[in-house]
């Protein structure tokens, strides 16, 4: 991408398929779990999920493959010590106790959350069955439509990864998988 300024960067992003490639499955009944609310859509559950004629989601921007963009991937910062003598990320040391939104320092000023703050609260979350919240809202949305990632290899890659009997057979080195929903 190229910035105001003329320099190009890449940028990584948190992305989902499109729900719009399945638009009927908006309107499937399920039980909503929680709350003893009973019977319920997705469509009425999550009514700003919407798509247009094109089979596009209303308002989403979208990635350069096409899949809905849900957030921004920032540059890792290294765990060198910071001004304070404190380590920017976190490591497993024994006294570390998870404090979700902490904001850590990392040189030069830039501020991040870790992951690792959430850990706990994320596994409390899951064993309860995702019970509060538009989690499993946003699940159910996320999943109408997997999120195909292309592995890319260069030619030498190619060649020192692939079999002369498999590529003669039809194998594609850029052959489709699953992968959790990222993309570069």
């Amino acid at each position: 991408m190229a910035i105001a300024s003329g320099e190009v960067r890449q940028y990584h992003w948190a992305v989902v398929g499109n729900p719009c490639d399945h638009p009927a499955k908006l309107k499937e009944s399920f039980t909503q779990p929680f709350y003893d609310r009973g019977p319920t859509t997705l469509e009425r559950e999550a009514p700003e999920v919407r798509c247009d004629a094109d089979g596009k989601l209303i308002g989403a921007y979208l990635s350069d493959h096409g899949y809905p963009i849900i957030g921004m991937f920032f540059d890792a910062v290294d765990d060198a010590p910071t001004a304070d003598g404190s380590n920017a990320v976190l490591t497993a040391a024994s006294s570390f106790v998870a404090q979700p939104g902490r904001m850590r320092h990392a040189p030069g000023g830039v501020q991040f959350q870790d992951e690792s703050e959430y850990g706990p609260m994320c596994t409390d979350r899951a064993s309860k069955g995702y019970n509060s919240g538009m989690g499993e809202i946003f699940r159910k949305v996320a999943s109408i439509s997997p999120v195909v990632v292309r592995l890319q290899l260069s030619a030498s890659e190619v060649g020192a990864a692939a079999s002369p009997r498999a590529l003669s057979e039809g194998a594609d080195a850029n052959e489709s998988c699953e992968s959790p929903n990222s993309e570069a």
